[in-house]
């Protein structure tokens, strides 16, 4: 299972398995190879529809014998008092079915899970849905008695609409200067509750040809990055791991100087409950 059938091809649903095997012909997948929970999203769909696909999408994956975890509802939130403040006037359904972030401690324990991310973000059209994604590979464990905390996870990030890339050298380094507003909290957050050690975000969209769906494309980011399992995290050059590869992914490690960075960031943007 996973990326190859039992004759070794690419599966056809697998984004860079399809890209790997047409290389040399420069041909990119299509619209109509995307799994049909995928195909019949839009961007304009609520937080309830979205739910409703995901769990096809999950269901999918199991029967493709594929062990990796995805979170049943999306990632909105970062808390109570987000969901539930005034700026956004979310709706009780968007409530309902988007989670935040403390619903991700129970999949810390699987060793390899994703997230849709549907949050609000403002624009010149007003206030729309800003569609991502997260995925975690966890660090394998050394000993039996090691938790994901030990060891820690590295952490894919992919952007539907990735924002340009910092145009000072120096604010290349730091990871928050690679999302947008609606994302830099709850990141910054994020990587305070799980043991971060890497961030990989990507600089361009996954191409499919015919296919310009945000959703839809994020969707198949996810199923792809599913689809290549649990494998060992590999860098050899910021574009080695075709988890990142074929999105043009910016890589960092999280060392503890910059981790304490992040945590001093918090407490500015995040005020103290």
């Amino acid at each position: 299972m996973g990326v190859l059938t039992n004759e070794g091809l690419p599966v056809r649903d697998s984004l860079w398995g399809t890209n790997d095997r047409e290389r040399d012909e420069n041909i990119t997948p299509t619209i109509v190879e995307l799994p049909w929970h995928i195909r019949l999203l839009n961007e304009k769909d609520d937080l309830n529809t979205i739910a409703v696909y995901l769990a096809a999408f999950r269901r999918n994956l199991k029967d493709c014998g594929v062990d990796f975890h995805i979170t049943h509802h999306p990632l909105s939130f970062i808390d109570d008092a987000e969901r539930d403040g005034a700026l956004f006037k979310y709706t009780n359904s968007d409530k309902r079915n988007g989670h935040q972030l403390n619903n991700l401690y129970l999949h810390s324990r699987e060793g390899n899970w994703a997230t849709l991310c549907v949050t609000r973000r403002h624009h010149l059209r007003g206030i729309v849905w800003h569609h991502w994604a997260l995925a975690v590979i966890s660090e394998p464990k050394q000993l039996p008695v090691q938790t994901q905390h030990d060891t820690g996870i590295h952490l894919l990030m992919y952007d539907s609409r990735p924002p340009p890339e910092p145009t000072r050298e120096r604010e290349r380094d730091y990871f928050g200067n690679y999302l947008q507003l609606d994302q830099q909290k709850l990141l910054e957050a994020f990587v305070q509750k799980f043991r971060t050690v890497s961030f990989a975000v990507n600089r361009s969209p996954i191409v499919v040809q015919g296919e310009h769906d945000p959703l839809r494309l994020t969707m198949w980011w996810i199923w792809a990055v599913a689809r290549y399992e649990g494998r060992p995290y590999q860098r050899e050059g910021d574009l080695d791991d075709p988890r990142w590869r074929l999105a043009n992914s910016r890589h960092m490690d999280l060392t503890p100087n910059r981790s304490r960075t992040i945590e001093a960031r918090i407490h500015q943007i995040i005020p103290q409950r």
